[in-house]
């Protein structure tokens, strides 16, 4: 699979909160969704080919509800629906991570596994922590999306959903990076 074309992918997935804002100007919310539910499908055959059968299954579930809600928004040609999307893949990806702390080892786990294969006791009890707070964090910013897509106007909606989650993400990814050099800091000292 050529790099170009999953970046290309990812970016507009991405930018999925602007594209539909300033599509709606132009296009009906049945054709947006239909080619956005294709970018999603693109997305999910690009993580097959090019990453394996268990990273396509970790991301079906939020990808695979994405793309059944934009199947109902190009049925229905429902704005609202379109707007959900965001709910859907925080819920989804919150199953994913949950599912990971009941059927071990966690997915902050399996991530600090692709680096160290040879994680210390004390690495695996905080990878668990760790995705203790992804998973807050996936419900949290659920919450918040949908607040955004039933009661906020498509500004706010498209602000929060295209700016301010992702800056929410890079922060987590921050703050708990830095946790970890602590973290480490300390467990060697022991």
């Amino acid at each position: 699979m050529p790099f170009f074309l999953t970046v290309l992918i990812s970016a507009l997935l991405l930018a999925y909160p602007f594209l539909v804002y300033y599509s709606l100007h132009y296009i009906e919310p049945a054709a947006i969704a239909g080619v956005l539910a294709l970018f999603f499908v693109l997305r999910l055959w690009v993580i097959y080919r090019t990453l394996g059968k268990q990273s396509f299954l970790q991301q079906l579930p939020p990808l695979g509800g994405a793309i059944l809600l934009l199947v109902v928004v190009v049925i229905s040609n429902d704005v609202f629906s379109l707007r959900l999307t965001p709910v859907l893949i925080n819920l989804g990806c919150f199953t994913v991570f949950a599912y990971t702390l009941y059927r071990p080892p966690s997915m902050i786990e399996r991530f600090a596994r692709l680096i160290d294969k040879n994680l210390p006791d004390s690495a695996v009890a905080y990878t668990r922590k760790v995705t203790k707070v992804w998973c807050a964090f996936f419900i949290v910013n659920a919450g918040i999306s949908f607040y955004t897509a039933a009661f906020a106007s498509m500004e706010t909606w498209m602000l929060y959903n295209g700016c301010i989650a992702y800056f929410l993400v890079a922060l987590l990814f921050g703050i708990e990076y830095i946790v970890r050099l602590r973290v480490r800091a300390l467990d060697d000292k022991k």
